[in-house]
């Protein structure tokens, strides 16, 4: 079983995804950040062009994404767990047929709250504040994410796949949500 774990950015999802390879043992892949090294490395291939739209990075993808599940399936690496910002619920139907999926987002949050989310986790990681002006575009970014959480939550809903709303919640949702994730995704796990 290979378990996609999708998302807006800033949900969440790294998180889970790391507490649910640590129960379940399976291998895990980030693929934001393969997604950002084959960029730097090799920026001609279509999968990490820059000025790529979303959607286009996403198309771009999901062939790669197949391809390696593929491959490790073949060479009897069992199960997975990938997880990434730039997987669509509309593109879970092109991967293997043992392929489960859950998508994050915060399609109702306050923007304003969701900055000061923000603020306060990178505070708290050590990572440096912002100034007005960063605020200022840390919102803009806010506010298109919130868009794709509308948008993901709607793809959710036409292709019947769990969407886990985290509109009003911190980090600390993810435990909260993990007994829901188990038995949404068929596993006999207690979290």
């Amino acid at each position: 079983m290979n378990i996609i774990i999708g998302g807006a950015m800033r949900t969440g999802k790294t998180l889970v995804a790391d507490a649910l390879s640590r129960r379940t043992g399976f291998p895990y892949l980030g693929t934001d950040s393969l997604i950002l090294a084959l960029r730097d490395c090799f920026p001609e291939t279509a999968v990490a062009q820059k000025g790529k739209s979303f959607d286009e990075l996403c198309e771009a993808f999901i062939p790669f994404l197949n391809r390696y599940l593929h491959h490790a399936g073949v060479a009897g690496r069992g199960s997975h767990i990938v997880e990434g910002h730039f997987i669509r619920p509309k593109d879970v139907s092109q991967l293997a047929a043992n392929t489960s999926a859950v998508f994050f987002g915060y399609p109702e949050a306050d923007p304003q709250e969701k900055l000061q989310q923000l603020k306060t986790y990178a505070a708290a990681s050590s990572q440096e504040g912002g100034e007005v002006d960063e605020d200022e575009k840390l919102l803009k970014q806010i506010n298109r994410w919130i868009d794709l959480s509308r948008d993901l939550r709607d793809q959710c809903n036409q292709f019947d796949i769990l969407f886990v709303d985290t509109s009003h919640q911190d980090v600390s949702h993810c435990n909260s949500n993990m007994e829901l994730l188990y038995r949404a995704l068929g596993l006999n796990i207690k979290a």
